[in-house]
């Protein structure tokens, strides 16, 4: 199944905030055709489209997956990728994977050494990943849409620098597509309750179609969203 991603959409997420920001130093406006006008060098342009995204997304997952994995013990992590279980969601027989442990069982450094594996196995063949580390202690940002816009600031940020480049003579398409998209949701009963949060944010990953992977603590309230989940413990 191939997963697509609007650029055009973002495009106009980006624009819409931007015009209830009136306070943000990017050079951006809206014209009656729908491209984007730019006023800077293409140098400024680049730094700028950065910051864009940073401003669209301020949560820095890369660092907490760097962190994580700089910090693991290099032997402990090795026999998850020889599970059965984890090669049947791999290789895309399983969509959604569950990953209960109890607390200190070593589920964020898990996830990971998972991240960094298919990061390592899926470089060039069209296939996409995206991760969440759930933190209690950063509640305040870590809504659904909060979540979710970090999803997919991660699947499009290597190509919007391409995707505004008035440089370019070739017509760039509108979407991306990937044949396939791994999204990996680290200790998801940490994400604030209110607003049933954890079911929301799971649905909204079901309808992206991705190919799934959740840890947690082994909590009924997790287990019943994840019923229909193949059951890996750590």
């Amino acid at each position: 199944m191939t997963i697509t991603v609007s650029l055009i959409w973002w495009r106009r997420l980006a624009l819409s905030m931007l015009a209830t920001a009136p306070s943000t130093k990017f050079t951006v406006s809206k014209s009656t055709s729908p491209e984007v006008s730019h006023t800077s060098t293409q140098s400024t342009k680049a730094l700028g489209l950065t910051q864009l995204v940073t401003w669209l997304s301020p949560l820095n997952f890369r660092q907490t997956q760097n962190d994580i994995y700089a910090n693991r013990q290099e032997w402990t992590c090795g026999w998850v990728f020889e599970e059965y279980k984890f090669k049947e969601w791999h290789q895309g027989n399983t969509k959604t994977l569950w990953c209960p442990g109890i607390p200190g069982s070593g589920k964020s450094v898990l996830a990971s050494s998972m991240v960094k594996f298919l990061a390592e196995q899926h470089k060039t063949d069209g296939i996409a990943m995206s991760y969440i580390y759930c933190n209690y202690k950063d509640k305040a940002r870590q809504a659904v849409s909060d979540l979710l816009a970090n999803l997919l600031k991660q699947l499009v940020e290597g190509y919007i620098s391409t995707f505004y480049s008035v440089k370019s003579s070739t017509t760039i398409t509108n979407n991306i597509s990937f044949s396939r998209v791994f999204v990996i949701v680290d200790v998801m009963d940490e994400v604030p309750e209110d607003g049933h949060v954890p079911y929301e944010l799971l649905c909204r990953l079901n309808a992206l179609g991705a190919s799934l992977l959740v840890t947690s603590h082994d909590i009924a309230p997790i287990g019943d969203l994840l019923c229909d989940a193949q059951r890996m413990d750590i």
